[in-house]
């Protein structure tokens, strides 16, 4: 999702990438993408950002994982500004293999 942002974005939009596990955003970063990028570690249960301070929240398969699925719920709303946008995506329970058979 990064990478897709970071490409179709313009540049003078901040990304700041998120994810629980720093041996994760290494290897993100070792990666790299076209342009800039923030790489942070963050919980979503408790997200490092100030009330009301990002327009977008975006998470690809991070949801089914949260131990406390309202708490992060809750944290997005915090950190977004009015009328700003969560978007996020998830496998279905019984897998998405089960669904193409």
């Amino acid at each position: 999702v990064t990478r897709g942002l970071a490409s179709h974005l313009p540049t003078e939009v901040a990304i700041v990438a998120t994810d629980l596990i720093a041996r994760m955003l290494e290897l993100a970063a070792r990666l790299g993408t076209v342009r800039p990028v923030t790489w942070q570690q963050a919980d979503a249960m408790q997200l490092p950002f100030e009330d009301s301070s990002v327009d977008i929240v975006a998470c690809q398969f991070g949801v089914m994982f949260f131990p406390d699925k309202a708490k992060a719920f809750a944290e997005a709303r915090r950190v977004l500004r009015p009328g700003g946008t969560l978007v996020f995506n998830t496998l279905p329970r019984d897998g998405w293999l089960s669904r193409i058979e």
